[in-house]
């Protein structure tokens, strides 16, 4: 890496002072609405005194883009500096709060830090917001630092052209142009959906397997776009008419379809407390009345507010709410279904006990015995399930970092993964909570016999969580993939794979292909979202509904 000299320096910071100017942005086509971009100051991560840069680099930013693309940018304001201070704490609720009063659709944020792999000094800026709710990165290196300013305004005329449609006038422009390309972005800046589709017409789904050894992927569907922003999803057919019902959990409802005919239609809403937030859903039969119930985990600030529903088909019965346990069926080594639960802890929204329930008197759930797994847990991190059918269950857990590792019932550990499971942007408490009590929850572990040998095999969620280098509590989703696992000779292996989409991947389930159950053929539904981020920047309402019917593939 080469900087440049002290004089050249102060040359690069009176071009700086000269170019920082009041920004307008300049009159949309067609008189369409100026987006507002909010520019936080860069992060500087490079040896020297080159801290003055932030501020103006980010003016620089400003003020190229706001001459090229029809926006009105915000900078230098007490606002943003305290946008900066909050996103380096990891304080994301009042980061919303500001960009929601200042009426923003975007957030950009630069860096210039060294790359030591490639031995030069790069410049990034990450582009947050959108209609869809994406993160893009730009990139480019420098020789020195007085190539600083040319960058910037180079990777203005980037954003302009990949963000605002607005075209570059030189297209001979330098070829290190990773325009969002770069870091395992390709192939994730997606086009922007198609909604003239109504409601019950489906379109091809173009991701198919990736890896899929054994299994061919038959057929793939997926609804129109949904207004709606999903939490959780489950699948079961709930009103015993023989046709699987989806259900689709927001923060404060249950949105329920059919696929029917190669046709999603809904079939109703269920609109719960507007003081709750839904964090998972699981539908199980554990009254034993021969109907399928809702168990809806959630939670009132930091206390658990919990809820089982049924669905007869065109109503809901709410048999349980304000229930202060979270709330997830499981099963017992005789494949009885039980009810777990978890309190909330006494400075936390989670406490340290799981417990089985049952109901005691004045049907009230009441523990019945500690489900015994390692310490660390909560109630959304593992699941009981005997892989090798020898009568003893594995415990399948999920730890903070995301990977899996596979326990017996005595808590030895049997296999720990490389590869990362579960990412959610799911959490114990409400919004109105502090970042530090934040707990996450990860994605459902699900279990079901796929590949036909008798043994349950996994469905886990692969949402790739990353972040921005230089705000390591900022963090963003990159795409995502449902995985297919065996367990066999002390590991898991892959039965098949999603391939991977943009965006996130809420909840999915596993059912069997309807009446074509007997020849082994599965059907994968799950809810795809192109909100990136685990938290709350932009949050989209939208998501789509796919459908995967999947086979094992016939040897001759």
């Amino acid at each position: 890496m080469i900087l440049s000299s002290p004089r050249s320096s102060i040359l690069l910071f009176l071009f700086l002072f000269l170019t920082i100017s009041t920004v307008k942005g300049q009159t949309a086509p067609n008189g369409a609405r100026e987006s507002k971009v909010v520019f936080l100051p860069f992060s500087i991560e490079i040896q020297g005194p080159y801290d003055y840069l932030g501020d103006g680099l980010a003016s620089i930013l400003a003020t190229r883009l706001a001459s090229r693309a029809p926006i009105i940018a915000l900078h230098k304001t007490s606002e943003t500096r305290k946008l900066t201070h909050d996103l380096q704490s990891g304080r994301q609720q009042p980061v919303r709060d500001i960009l929601k009063q200042q009426g923003a659709d975007y957030l950009v944020l630069g860096s210039v830090a060294e790359n030591r792999e490639e031995n030069t000094t790069r410049i990034s800026v990450f582009v947050l917001g959108g209609e869809n709710s994406q993160l893009r990165m730009f990139s480019r290196p420098i020789g020195d630092i007085g190539e600083a300013v040319q960058a910037v305004d180079s990777l203005a005329w980037d954003i302009a052209a990949d963000v605002f449609s607005i075209p570059r006038p030189d297209t001979t422009a330098s070829a290190d142009t990773t325009k969002g390309r770069q870091d395992g972005l390709d192939g994730f800046e997606t086009a922007h959906p198609e909604r003239a589709f109504k409601e019950g017409i489906y379109q091809d789904t173009g991701s198919g397997l990736a890896g899929a050894k054994d299994f061919s992927l038959l057929m793939a569907r997926k609804s129109r776009e949904l207004d709606v922003d999903p939490a959780d999803m489950d699948v079961a057919d709930l009103d015993g008419d023989g046709t699987q019902e989806i259900v689709l959990a927001t923060r404060q409802a249950l949105h329920i379809y059919q696929y029917v005919d190669e046709h999603f239609s809904k079939k109703g809403v269920i609109d719960l407390a507007d003081y709750i937030a839904i964090h998972a859903i699981n539908i199980a039969d554990l009254d034993g009345n021969g109907r399928r119930e809702i168990y809806v985990s959630a939670s009132n600030r930091t206390e658990p507010a919990s809820a089982i529903i049924e669905w007869n088909g065109k109503q809901a019965t709410i048999i349980r709410q304000n229930v202060p346990w979270y709330l997830r069926p499981s099963v017992d080594p005789t494949r009885k279904q039980i009810l777990l639960g978890q309190k909330s802890g006494i400075d936390s929204p989670v406490g340290e006990t799981i417990y089985e329930l049952n109901y005691g008197p004045d049907n009230v759930l009441q523990p019945v015995q500690k489900i015994s797994i390692p310490p660390g847990y909560t109630l959304f991190d593992f699941a009981l399930v005997d892989l090798d059918q020898d009568g003893s269950q594995e415990i399948i857990g999920l730890d903070r970092g995301n990977k899996m590792h596979i326990f017996d019932r005595q808590g030895v550990e049997l296999w720990k993964s490389g590869a990362s499971y579960g990412a959610s942007r799911n959490y114990y408490g409400t919004k109105s909570i502090s970042s530090e009590m934040m707990f996450k929850i990860h994605t459902r572990i699900a279990a079901r016999d796929m590949n036909g040998d008798g043994k349950p095999d996994l469905i886990i969620g692969r949402n790739r969580l990353t972040h921005v280098p230089y705000l390591k509590k900022m963090q963003y989703f990159e795409g995502s993939s449902i995985a297919g696992l065996s367990w066999k000779d002390g590991r898991m292996y892959t039965l098949w794979e999603t391939g991977k989409l943009p965006g996130y991947t809420a909840g999915y389930q596993v059912v069997p292909a309807g009446d074509q159950a007997q020849d082994g053929r599965i059907r994968l539904y799950f809810s795809q979202s192109p909100e990136s981020y685990p938290m709350f920047f932009f949050g989209s309402k939208a998501c789509t509904i796919h459908m995967y019917e999947m086979g094992k593939k016939v040897t001759r």
